[in-house]
């Protein structure tokens, strides 16, 4: 008995090591795999907060040590990180906002540049099972709840005007019934199928209860407006004023780049362009689409091109324009919303608000537009692209 007790003890204390390996080794991993991810700070936050909870555990008697080591959160935390390496990963723990609720909530994996959204569950088949019957008495919210969440902030955040895919990966198997539920919303499920029955034992009314679309293949919303890993498909493209000014300006021509400018701004684009060209990404990006500018960005072009702008620029500009259609200003209902700043003028309000009235990608070279909204928890369909000015003048004040 005495030496039962002692292997038990012993045991113990592995598991204990093991998990504080665990806990160095997905540090270490973080940082190898995930150095600049957007949210792997909040990753790693969980992770040491991991490593300062089984530090503590160190000098407790082993007939509390094993209960401790069952709420060790370090299975989650090793299954998050593994399906971030098997996705194209873009962010962890992202926030989104539910402005009805007036809350936030958390998205575990971004994925595959946000077309789709990614949930990871590491419970048991066992305890996800009785949950699913309503027996499993957690304060925590069911699968379900949290299946509701994500489609709800889906349908508030779209990815290039379509709902993310959302995806829910169990990492220790899930029971079947509850796949069936998910799938019938639409969710992809990704885990082993079990049966639910050599778990639990289903109430007789459960189905009543429960609904009786268990088995429907009707999605509660319409698949058709999730977005799958290759429907970003642009039809639609918004000038913004910066974009118009890189596709005519004599720097991004012939042998524009390579003058002396007076201009330090214009020397380091020029710089910039030489190692870097603007025109072959965004010529690619708006190939083949139909091209729009809203009023208010023509109207600002126009008033520049009169006083800044050189012969040749000026001529690229007509011909550009020739193709894009001229839209009157809109602003979507989430871009109305908001709050103007530093870096978000009302024009450029205006000219993003309606690149999304009018589901169009807005091309631009205005970042910072696009992360100040990104903070107020408006994401934009865009393409950034580097910035260039108009240069023609100064060309000719160096020939003369």
């Amino acid at each position: 008995m005495f030496f039962e007790s002692c292997s038990i003890a012993e045991d113990l204390k592995q598991i204990w090591r093991n998990k504080i390996h665990d806990v160095e080794s997905l540090l270490l991993e973080a940082d190898i795999s995930f150095s600049d991810m957007e949210g792997i700070s909040k990753y790693k936050k969980k992770l040491k907060t991991e490593m300062r909870f089984l530090t503590a555990l160190k000098d407790l008697p082993i007939s509390e040590l094993k209960k401790y080591l069952e709420t060790s959160n370090i299975t989650h935390l090793q299954g998050l990180l593994n399906v971030a390496k098997r996705h194209s990963c873009c962010a962890f723990y992202k926030s989104f906002a539910v402005p009805q609720r007036k809350l936030k909530r958390e998205v575990d994996l971004v994925v595959d540049g946000g077309a789709k959204w990614v949930k990871v569950i590491s419970r048991n088949v066992r305890g996800l099972a009785m949950d699913f019957i309503g027996a499993g008495g957690s304060a925590n919210r069911s699968i379900i709840e949290q299946a509701q969440d994500y489609i709800e902030m889906a349908q508030i955040h779209p990815y290039f005007f379509k709902m993310p895919k959302i995806i829910f990966e169990f990492v220790h198997g899930i029971p079947d019934l509850l796949q069936h539920k998910l799938e019938s919303f639409g969710i992809e499920v990704i885990g082993d199928m079990v049966d639910i029955n050599k778990f639990v034992k289903l109430p007789i009314d459960f189905s009543a209860y429960d609904s009786d679309d268990i088995y429907d293949s009707t999605a509660s919303f319409s698949e058709e407006k999730c977005l799958n890993a290759n429907d970003c498909i642009v039809h639609t493209v918004n000038l913004d004023i910066s974009t118009v000014f890189a596709l005519i300006s004599s720097l991004t021509h012939k042998n524009g780049a390579n003058y002396n400018y007076t201009s330090r701004l214009l020397n380091a684009q020029a710089a910039l362009e030489r190692k870097k060209p603007v025109l072959p990404p965004l010529l690619k990006a708006i190939k083949g689409v139909k091209l729009i500018i809203c009023r208010t960005a023509y109207d600002a072009v126009q008033s520049i091109l009169s006083t800044v702008a050189g012969p040749k620029e000026i001529i690229r500009a007509k011909e550009l324009f020739e193709k894009v259609e001229i839209v009157e200003d809109k602003l979507s209902e989430r871009a109305a919303r908001l709050k103007l700043s530093d870096r978000i003028s009302q024009r450029s309000k205006i000219i993003f608000g309606s690149g999304d009235y009018y589901k169009a990608v807005t091309v631009t070279a205005n970042r910072h537009f696009v992360c100040a909204a990104a903070h107020q928890d408006i994401h934009f369909a865009v393409f950034v692209h580097e910035s260039r000015a108009l240069s023609e003048q100064k060309q000719l004040d160096l020939r003369n």
